[in-house]
């Protein structure tokens, strides 16, 4: 099984890539805790620039995605390299990039996708078509508690039957001092 995690918020402008994952420890976190039960992992991060950091048996590859969330291109742009990597399933870090794992299914149907929520809130009224059509492409989607999905299928963004995993969430590395 390789999985790849995508997180598509773009790194820091002119952040070198290894500290990237230093500051950002929840994406090496993640990455490190699925790969522990055996699973092969990718992550895909955009970025700024292109670049490539091998660490603890996880590949991270900084992408290069035009524009924000669902910018036009950024879809296949992603489809792209997903391509190259032979992936079993695509974790998509955060609801906030739906239209973009709705561009990625539109080219590669076949891909399982899973987004994970992180603190998000169902749309604004006006915004929820769009959120159901992008939405109605993803496989599942996952919370710190299934529960948390309620408001997002009772504002209709999600069908009632799509699959809600519920999977703790990374927490600090906070030690006492």
């Amino acid at each position: 099984m390789h999985v790849v995690q995508a997180n598509l918020l773009r790194a820091p402008a002119g952040c070198a890539h290894a500290d990237v994952l230093d500051r950002w420890h929840s994406v090496v976190d993640i990455a490190e805790i699925t790969a522990a039960g055996g699973t092969r992992v990718t992550v895909v991060q955009a970025s700024d620039r292109a670049g490539h950091v091998a660490r603890n048996g996880i590949d991270y590859r900084f992408v290069e995605l035009p524009g924000g969330p669902g910018a036009p291109g950024r879809g296949r742009r992603l489809a792209a390299v997903l391509a190259g990597l032979d992936a079993d399933l695509l974790h998509v870090q955060g609801l906030a990039f739906g239209a973009d794992a709705f561009a990625v299914a539109r080219r590669m149907p076949r891909l399982p996708i899973l987004c994970q929520d992180h603190a998000d809130r169902p749309p604004r009224w006006w915004r929820r078509p769009s959120w159901r059509r992008w939405y109605s492409a993803v496989s599942a989607v996952a919370f710190t508690a299934a529960e948390q999905a309620r408001p997002f299928v009772d504002a209709g963004v999600f069908d009632p039957r799509m699959p809600v995993f519920g999977i703790p969430e990374s927490s600090s590395r906070f030690t006492p001092g």
